[in-house]
């Protein structure tokens, strides 16, 4: 992923994970995810959210509730994660300066749109 095509979000607002797939997977591709090493992406990526990288910590929270029930949609959002912070490497945070400047919250009011808590 180092020369991943960087993206402006951490994760697409569009996309929809569930516990359950839309599609029963077929033995083929149930091989292929076991050898998919996304428990172990997730836990990099959110020491990663922890330490220096704040801005991805929804995403990752999102990811990380299906840690035991993860598909290729699943593991596609995780990579979109990486092709963000490809995109933001060179990026910092610089506080202070000369201009005050104001912080604005938002909140998302439809909870993440969250089929299983819904």
């Amino acid at each position: 992923m180092t020369d991943a095509n960087p993206v402006t979000t951490p994760m697409e607002a569009s996309v929809s994970l569930s516990r359950s797939p839309t599609t029963p997977l077929t033995t083929q591709e149930e091989l292929e995810l076991k050898v998919i090493p996304y428990r172990h992406l997730i836990g990099r990526l959110m020491y990663r959210a922890l330490g220096t990288h704040p801005d991805i910590s929804l995403a990752i929270a999102k990811l990380s509730q299906f840690l035991d029930c993860y598909n290729f949609l699943h593991w596609s959002a995780t990579k979109h994660v990486l092709h963000y912070l490809a995109g933001t490497r060179h990026l910092k945070l610089r506080l202070g300066g000369h201009v005050a400047s104001d912080i604005v919250g938002f909140i998302d009011a439809s909870f993440a749109c969250c089929h299983d808590s819904a």
